[in-house]
This record gives C-alpha cells, structure tokens and sequence, in this order.
C-alpha cells in the first residue's frame, strides 16, 4: 500500500528507510531511482539486508546499523523518508518524529505505517504502544503538514 504513493523518478533524490529490516523496501526505492539509506538497529537484519539487495540497486544503497531516532545523516539531507511498522516498537515515537524532521528537506515526502490500534493493549508483544488513528494523527502533526492520512484497510 504505502509504495503506492511513491512514484519513480528520474534524477537520482536520496530516500531514507528507517527501520529498514531485511532491505525490501529499501530495494523497491532504489528500483524506483532513489539513492537510498537504509537504516535499523540490528546488525543481523542489515547482513541479511546486504544480501538481498539486487545486483542493480547494489550502487545505490547503503545500510547503517543506527538508532532510528539518532541517525548520522545530515541535516535537511533526504527528499524522502519511509518508515513502515516501526514507531509502534518504541518507547519514545517523538524522538523519531524529530530526527525525521531534522533530516527532511523541506517539502520531503514522508511516510510513516503502523497497524491501527484496537484494543486497550497492543495484541502484539513487541509493541510497545499503538495508535488509535486520531492519536497518531495528532502525534504527527506536531511535527508535519500532514497531506493525508489512509488506512490499508478497514477494522
């Protein structure tokens, strides 16, 4: 759904993918023309990530083992920023909301994917907070002009 709302381009613009995992999506952005860096915590996903990145995209991607809400990427430095399923795994979501912001130029496209939340506690073990969707939608207004907000699919 959200790679959707990511056209390709033509002249080489850098996408961050925070919280990368195993590199899938970080493969599709370069596919679609961006210079890419991917960025997760575990140095296992990032081995995992080198090796399944194709031989095309090989040029344009660069994975770092870092903290999504502390990257060493340059201010105002992406023209684009994905992050699918990952703030609902931290404990502090605004850390990451900033360094986002701090690495965004202005105008960047920024996505950000978590599951909808439904229940009290998350069913999820391994999350540690989710978002009913007028929460997260306040959450990120903090720090974004939000131009839309879209659900994969319905509760």
């Amino acid at each position: 759904m959200a790679l959707r709302q990511i056209n390709a381009i033509t002249d080489e613009a850098t996408a961050v993918d925070l919280g990368c995992g195993d590199g899938y999506i970080a493969n599709q952005l370069a596919s679609r023309g961006y210079r890419v860096i991917g960025i997760d915590g575990s140095t296992s996903a990032m081995e995992q990530a080198k090796h399944l990145i194709t031989p095309k995209n090989k040029h344009k991607i660069q994975f770092q083992v870092s903290d999504v809400c502390a990257t060493q990427i340059p201010d105002s430095a992406a023209d684009l920023i994905v992050s699918l399923d990952v703030i609902e795994h931290l404990e502090n979501p605004d850390a990451m909301l900033r360094e986002i912001s701090r690495i965004g130029k202005s105008g960047a496209l920024i996505l950000i994917g978590t599951p909808v939340r439904f229940t009290e506690k998350p069913l999820d073990q391994y999350h540690v907070q989710e978002f009913y969707v007028s929460e997260f939608t306040m959450l990120l207004e903090k720090y974004f002009k939000i131009r839309s907000v879209k659900k994969s699919h319905p509760i």
